[in-house]
């Protein structure tokens, strides 16, 4: 089964798709699966799973939380884990929840950690496959968590209904939260999808600084 792992919805300021228009497209690629990631607010993820069932995809708990260190997203959380705490005690709330810490684009400028903090704070997985990351940055995710000994996880990271599912994990059959957690815990994961060209990459780097200085030089 195939499910996108980390995408936003306009819950997330910098979302564009509504839940409904994300769970429609979902459905017509074909994936089982999804986690809504919105920045900072489980709001959006609470929209999407009450309406679910009448798509039949399993949508996980989730979230991307800003740290003083970077972005690090929460699977599997059932309250919101405050922003601009550091890494280590951002992935202290995710784990007293019970949820998995997933280190996004680590090596995203702006917004990834890190290889020495990833190291550091030893998080439950890594994104490796990330389809609004370069290809040599998925390539850099995909050694540091191979490195690392730890399971994978991939996403489309998608803001708009454009590139839901150009990334996702695959795996054996699960039939809710619980089993697909297991699965990537177990490393039974497999990124599938394809990593953001260079039209995509100078698109995305010419948002990024509007945005960023739209919102006065502040982390989203």
């Amino acid at each position: 089964m195939k499910l996108d792992m980390h995408l936003h919805s306009n819950y997330s300021t910098d979302g564009k798709a509504a839940p409904r228009q994300i769970l429609k497209e979902a459905r017509k690629l074909g994936l089982d699966g999804l986690c809504i990631t919105d920045h900072n607010t489980l709001k959006g993820n609470a929209e999407v799973r009450k309406i679910a069932a009448e798509f039949g995809i399993i949508v996980l708990r989730g979230m991307e939380i800003t740290s003083t260190d970077g972005h690090i997203l929460a699977i599997g959380i059932g309250e919101e884990v405050p922003r601009d705490l550091s890494a280590e005690e951002t992935l202290e709330n995710i784990r007293a929840q019970g949820g998995m810490a997933v280190i996004p684009h680590p090596y995203r400028n702006w917004s990834g950690l890190g290889w020495e903090c990833v190291r550091k704070i030893k998080p439950d997985a890594i994104e490796v496959l990330n389809s609004h990351s370069t290809k040599r940055e998925n390539a850099m995710a995909g050694k540091l968590c191979w490195e690392m000994g730890l399971p994978m996880t991939a996403g489309s990271d998608s803001h708009e209904l454009e590139s839901i599912g150009r990334a996702y994990i695959s795996i054996p059959d699960a039939t809710d939260e619980d089993g697909v957690l297991k699965a990537i815990r177990s490393g039974e994961a497999k990124a599938r999808g394809r990593s953001r060209n260079l039209i995509g990459t100078l698109k995305d780097r010419t948002l990024t600084v509007t945005q960023w200085m739209g919102r006065g030089f502040k982390k989203m």
